[in-house]
């Protein structure tokens, strides 16, 4: 596979995506068709890890990262060495071959002799999106709903070449507190699961990769037996959900929060209420005075060579819902305004703060609340020496 990007424009930018997500939080949506791998789940989040690699080499090639860049250099020199050292230690504990195999097949198909950095290149090259997806059963008031929930997550990996290397028999460590089975393997289409014992407990991980209709797109989908079935079923039938996002240009991230969430909230905090039978503190009937009026929410976040630009649609009930949020929120930033005005000495996070919250605008679009903002390249670059800031402390 070509590639498309200069290695150390990735390796640069996986750092400083992950510093500013430090700084940024994000909701975002998914397709309801039929066919949609995702249309049953209530949480959905989801990035394109290629996507923030092509944003990144843009940003680099139009204002070069050159110190930054050096940085991470520096600090991934020093992650090998702690890596090397435990893989020389012959720790009976550490699963060698595995290593071994794996980080060979990744520098492979890198050309990178850097272990971190074969993985961190590959990671941004060949990873279309990364899905964590919840599907919430129906609010049942049971002491075992959270398992329940939990039950419903699943976490999709796709990949814009075939994941060959990814072979499970030979990455997943042989020990007698895991097992492995492959239940059916064809073409395009391998699933398993993996049985993890611990002190007489055993948790059982199902997973499945196959080839998504009509493009040279693979996913690999982790989560229940049932779960992992319906989205596979799906991406075999509809290859809609990922081109969509990746012709969205400069997609990077994008997730939602459907009616189900907030509905779900607001029956937990009524049944809470009627197992004390009485009347719940402030605290808890504000939230739900604010939780009940939300129907979905979504936040993007788009990057080009410029920077990103975030935005945020919060779907209300009504009109006067909605307004009341757009007052909350601009209240809520002047407040914080005035409060850092009144401050004597400000830490730089908290000028920095300031500086983002001047470019937020906030309005309302019928019964919808909005709010968008952008980071600029030069933002991006104070985020990523305040994280840095943050860690050498």
């Amino acid at each position: 596979m070509s590639k498309l990007f200069t290695q150390k424009s990735i390796l640069f930018l996986s750092a400083l995506y992950s510093a500013a997500l430090l700084v940024i939080a994000s909701f975002a949506q998914a397709a309801d068709e039929p066919t949609c791998p995702y249309a049953d789940d209530a949480v959905i989040l989801y990035c394109s890890p290629v996507s923030v690699a092509k944003a990144g080499c843009a940003m680099n090639n139009k204002y070069g990262f050159k110190e930054e860049i050096a940085c991470v250099e520096r600090a991934l020199d020093k992650a090998d060495l702690e890596l090397q050292k435990l893989r020389d230690k012959n720790d009976a504990n550490f699963p060698a071959e595995q290593y071994d195999y794996f980080t060979k097949a990744l520098r492979d198909v890198t050309g990178q002799a850097s272990t971190i950095r074969a993985l961190i290149c590959a990671f941004y090259t060949y990873v279309d999106g990364v899905v964590v997806a919840l599907e919430l059963p129906e609010f049942d008031g049971s002491s075992n709903y959270a398992q329940k929930a939990c039950e419903g997550l699943s976490l999709s990996l796709i990949f814009n070449a075939k994941p060959s290397i990814l072979d499970p028999r030979k990455i997943v460590p042989k020990r007698d507190e895991i097992q492995l089975e492959i239940t059916s393997e064809e073409t395009d289409l391998t699933t398993g699961k993996l049985t993890l014992s611990n002190s007489g407990k055993k948790a059982v991980v199902y997973f499945g990769g196959v080839k998504i209709k009509d493009v040279d797109k693979y996913a690999i989908v982790f989560g229940s037996k049932s779960n992992v079935a319906k989205k596979i079923d799906r991406f075999q039938k509809s290859n809609e959900f990922i081109v969509k996002r990746l012709d969205d240009s400069g997609l990077i991230d994008e997730r939602i929060l459907k009616t189900q969430v907030f509905e779900t909230i607001v029956k937990a905090i009524n049944d809470e209420e009627a197992k004390r039978d009485r009347k719940l503190d402030d605290r808890m009937i504000a939230i739900r005075g604010v939780v009940e009026n939300l129907k979905s929410l979504r936040f993007t976040i788009k990057a080009d060579e410029n920077g990103l630009k975030e935005d945020l649609n919060v779907e209300t009930a009504n009109e006067e819902a909605a307004q009341n949020y757009v007052d909350l929120a601009v209240g809520a930033v002047a407040l914080a305004k005035l409060g850092a005005q009144k401050k004597d000495n400000l830490k730089e996070e908290e000028k920095f703060g300031l500086e983002l919250l001047d470019g937020v605008n906030i309005v309302r679009d019928d019964v919808n609340f909005k709010a968008d903002a952008s980071i600029s390249t030069e933002q991006l670059r104070k985020i990523f020496w305040l994280v840095k800031s943050k860690i050498d402390k």
